[in-house]
């Protein structure tokens, strides 16, 4: 019989959760004992300059034919997409984009310095309306 200890860390807590469960289970994916967040659970998105600010993040991806989108650069594109907004505002945005289960915000370990990315939840009916939107426009 497998005894596992209570875990001293976030971490650690963390670590032991992955390696006592299954991906399927918790909706986890697991990479060498690393885990990475799960989306939030999905709500649909009513307000207009959120719609518009994900729209932009689907047109950035399809661009660059990239599966993730790294957050600070994004911001900097954001900032002249939406100039009309304070940058708190357009933080805002992203925000509620991660907690409606559009997007998550992964932190990348490299050196120099950590960076973040943006993984789109392509299975979010939000984003695939607003995806079918901007793929008519063209």
């Amino acid at each position: 019989m497998k005894v596992l200890r209570r875990p001293t860390s976030a971490a650690q807590a963390l670590t032991t959760k992955a390696q006592a469960t299954t991906p399927v289970q918790e909706g986890l994916v697991t990479s060498q004992s690393v885990v990475s967040p799960a989306f939030q659970p999905v709500r649909p998105l009513t307000d207009g300059a959120v719609l518009r600010c994900l729209r932009f993040l689907l047109e950035e991806a399809q661009a660059y034919s990239a599966q993730e989108v790294w957050l600070t650069p994004f911001f900097r594109k954001l900032a002249e997409e939406m100039n009309e907004l304070a940058e708190p505002e357009r933080r805002t945005l992203v925000s509620e984009l991660q907690s409606a289960g559009c997007i998550r915000i992964e932190k990348r370990e490299a050196q120099p310095h950590p960076f973040s990315v943006i993984i789109v939840n392509y299975s979010h009916p939000d984003v695939q309306k607003q995806g079918e939107l901007s793929g008519s426009e063209e």
